[in-house]
């Protein structure tokens, strides 16, 4: 049988149950020169405590800005970052959740601000609706995964348990790549894309990988995907081999080009303890 990850859920889970890390103070950094990101609100429910906004690299939150609260629960604040990026808004340790900030972006948010599951609503940020509509996806694609796993182990009949659970899986990957194809270009659709199997779906994936990183060369996950599939499309079946040189016995370096039309076993000697 083939598989389905959830992979977002797992991530943001991991993520916001990790310790935030702190950079160096003591780096200098410049101010890159671009519009900076407006972010202002709500909290309907104000307490004492922090709001925080964070940032997600390497799978892990690192502390951008702490937004300051009036008495109304009001804030407004101009954060400047670099580039596209994934964040974390967290309110008093009770609410998180997750963004993708664009500099100049002008985002309004209404908070509930006291429960994990509380209103929360954001203006002004397709890709993090992008983002949103995605999580309710995966999460679907999750619950249904879990139903045939249980009906799988608990049926007489294996075969035909195992081609119900596969054809979920296509269904589920067709539904995948339908939300890809409706990102465009956005930096979400990092995520459906990791879903994919790329050995399976090299030819497909390539040539999104390779967009996204034109895009978005700053962000990890979007390095990490084009790694991957380089790596895969340089090792797979049918490729031009990479360039080598070796030793003959006597022994005098010869390259590549020098074995045309010669078949190269490859040994390797692994002394005997006796």
């Amino acid at each position: 049988m083939r598989l389905y990850t959830p992979l977002l859920l797992v991530l943001i889970y991991s993520i916001m149950a990790c310790s935030p890390k702190r950079e160096n103070q003591n780096m200098e950094t410049s101010q890159p020169d671009v519009d900076p990101v407006s972010l202002k609100g709500q909290v309907q429910n104000p307490q004492d405590g922090l709001v925080i906004l964070y940032q997600i690299r390497e799978n892990q939150k690192f502390p951008t800005d702490t937004l300051s609260l009036n008495e109304s629960g009001n804030f407004e604040a101009k954060i400047v970052i670099e580039h596209t990026g994934f964040y974390l808004i967290n309110f008093y340790e009770q609410q998180e959740k997750m963004l993708v900030l664009n500099p100049g972006d002008k985002i309004e948010i209404t908070a509930d601000g006291s429960e994990a599951e509380g209103y929360f609503e954001i203006k002004n940020s397709p890709d993090t609706e992008l983002l949103n509509e995605y999580l309710a996806l995966d999460q679907e694609l999750s619950n249904q995964m879990n139903v045939q796993r249980q009906e799988y182990m608990a049926a007489e009949d294996k075969a035909a348990a195992g081609e119900a659970y596969n054809a979920f899986v296509k269904e589920a990957i067709n539904r995948i790549k339908a939300f890809i194809d409706k990102t465009g270009n956005s930096i979400v659709a990092v995520f459906p894309i990791s879903q994919l199997n790329i050995d399976e779906d090299l030819d497909y994936i390539a040539p999104l990988a390779e967009k996204l990183y034109e895009k978005y060369p700053a962000e990890g996950m979007v390095a990490n995907l084009k790694n991957k599939v380089e790596a895969i499309r340089n090792t797979a079946v049918g490729q031009t081999a990479p360039e080598i040189s070796l030793n003959n016995l006597q022994p005098t370096p010869r390259e590549q080009v020098g074995f045309e039309m010669d078949y190269l076993i490859f040994t390797q000697n692994i002394p005997l303890e006796l």
